[in-house]
C-alpha cells in the first residue's frame, strides 16, 4: 500500500465511509459522506466561481498517467486540465486559476527534479492553490525540498487512484 504523508495540518485515513470522519484539513473535518457524494461546499460565490474551485490541473511527462488521471477526476465531476511538461504547464498556470495542481516531480529526463520549479511558481502566482506531488522517484531529501516550496501532500507512485481522488476532492 502506497504511504501518504498529510501536509502540514491536513491528514487523510484509507477509506471514505458516509459519515464517519475520515481525515482533517486545516482542522475542518472531513467526512465519507462528503467524499462520497462529493457535495460542494457554497461560499455565496457565483457559478463560474465555483467552476473554477472544481478545475484542476495535472502536470505529468507519462502519457498513460495523465490519461488515466484525467478520466478518473471527469468522472468525478471535476474539470481537468492536462500539462506534459514544465513548459505547458507554466503557460496554463499563467492563464488559468486552478483549485489543486497535481505534478510529478521528475518532467523530462530522469533525475531532471523540474516539478520542483512548478512549485516554486504555483507557490508565487496562485498561493492558495494547493499542490500534490505525485513521483515514482522521491527520496526524504526530495520531499523535504517539495514540502518547503509549498507542496501540500507528497505521494509515492504506484499510488491508488482512490488515494489520490480522496485527497483532491477534501481540498475542494
Amino acid at each position: 500500500m502506497p504511504k501518504i504523508r498529510a501536509g502540514r495540518g491536513a491528514s487523510v485515513s484509507r477509506e471514505p465511509v458516509p459519515g464517519q470522519e475520515i481525515g482533517s484539513l486545516a482542522g475542518q473535518a472531513i467526512t465519507g459522506h462528503e467524499l462520497c457524494t462529493l457535495g460542494f461546499r457554497s461560499w455565496g460565490s457565483s457559478y463560474r466561481e465555483k467552476r473554477l474551485l472544481r478545475r484542476i490541473l495535472i502536470v505529468d511527462d507519462e502519457q498513460a498517467v495523465l490519461a488515466t488521471l484525467r478520466d478518473f477526476f471527469t468522472e468525478l465531476k471535476l474539470e481537468v486540465d492536462c500539462a506534459s511538461g514544465f513548459d505547458e504547464a507554466l503557460s496554463k498556470l499563467s492563464r488559468n486559476k486552478y483549485a489543486a495542481v497535481l505534478a510529478d516531480i521528475q518532467l523530462s529526463r530522469i533525475g531532471d527534479t523540474d516539478g520542483l520549479d512548478l512549485a516554486d511558481f504555483v507557490a508565487e502566482r496562485w498561493p492558495e492553490t494547493p499542490l500534490i506531488v505525485l513521483t515514482a522517484y522521491g527520496s526524504h531529501r526530495v520531499e523535504r525540498e517539495a514540502r518547503s516550496r509549498g507542496a501540500k501532500f507528497f505521494l509515492h507512485k504506484p499510488v491508488r487512484l482512490e488515494d489520490i481522488g480522496q485527497i483532491v476532492v477534501g481540498l475542494l
